[in-house]
């Protein structure tokens, strides 16, 4: 075992580690004590924002990132694992209700595209801070888009939503017989493949117990706007299946580093991102 000023898969620091000379890739950081098998080409999925710039673009082609499209209309590479977002956020961001009428049209250029492959997720419409009031509203756009062709809809989760009132809202039960906690969750709808965290720096932390709830119910997780170097160590460690976040794209220097910190292709750097 040696010590090595090298950045933490975990949380990011240019942390004095142990490493395993057994097993390269062991670590355990001195900071955050935090453990973690991390593969070259391991299975989380990353997506970043709507970039077209060309340099960035043979970088997430190169390491096969997506993008997570959420005001324009998607334009993928080829083989691109890309996310469609609803683009409520960004209305609650701008106090807007969310535009209904732009989000179909949206997704009918976007399925009608018969140079796109389906997204790998699909947000359903959700309500900002609504808690189970946005449950509702996912549920009535699930009905609306019950024969619409994209098969991986991800529901978003939020502040003051639990458990039980969500795995009970889409087993099909009446929310207010989720509320009342006098039944029990059944199989998960279908077209709902995933499920989209949402809500609150708070609600936030609750993702290692909401990525396991996810995976108990056979779900896929996916850990939204992960804009800050905290909130992406929280993704990583929470065993989320994708993430996305704009943090790289704030400045070229910051998506470089980003990318050997990504990858460790180069442990013994020191990334300080701020």
């Amino acid at each position: 075992m040696g010590a090595h000023g090298v950045s933490c898969p975990m949380c990011f620091g240019a942390q004095s580690v142990r490493v395993d000379r057994v097993s390269i890739m062991r670590r355990v950081c001195s900071r955050c004590n935090g453990i973690g098998r991390v593969d070259f080409g391991q299975a989380l999925q990353l997506y970043v924002g709507e970039t077209q710039d060309r340099r960035y673009l043979e970088e997430l082609k190169r390491h096969k990132w997506g993008r997570i499209w959420t005001v324009s209309r998607p334009r993928t590479y080829q083989g691109e694992p890309w996310a469609f977002d609803n683009g409520a956020y960004s209305d609650f961001l701008k106090g807007q209700p969310f535009d209904e009428v732009r989000f179909q049209k949206r997704l009918d250029k976007a399925t009608n595209d018969l140079s796109l492959m389906p997204p790998q997720m699909a947000v359903l419409p959700d309500v900002v801070a609504g808690g189970m009031k946005s449950a509702r509203y996912s549920l009535d756009w699930l009905t609306r888009l019950e024969d619409h062709p994209w098969k991986n809809w991800y529901f978003a989760i939020q502040d003051r939503q639990t458990a039980q009132e969500v795995g009970c809202a889409l087993s099909g039960f009446p929310v207010s017989a989720a509320l009342s906690g006098t039944v029990a969750p059944g199989p998960i709808h279908p077209k709902v493949t995933g499920i989209f965290l949402g809500g609150s720096d708070k609600f936030k932390l609750t993702v290692s117990y909401w990525a396991g709830w996810a995976h108990d119910n056979g779900l896929k997780f996916h850990y939204g706007r992960a804009s800050t170097p905290g909130r992406i160590r929280a993704a990583r460690r929470s065993g989320c299946d994708s993430m996305d976040t704009s943090f790289p794209l704030w400045t070229r220097e910051r998506f470089e580093k980003f990318i050997l910190m990504w990858t460790l292709k180069d442990p013994q750097q020191e990334l300080e991102l701020q």
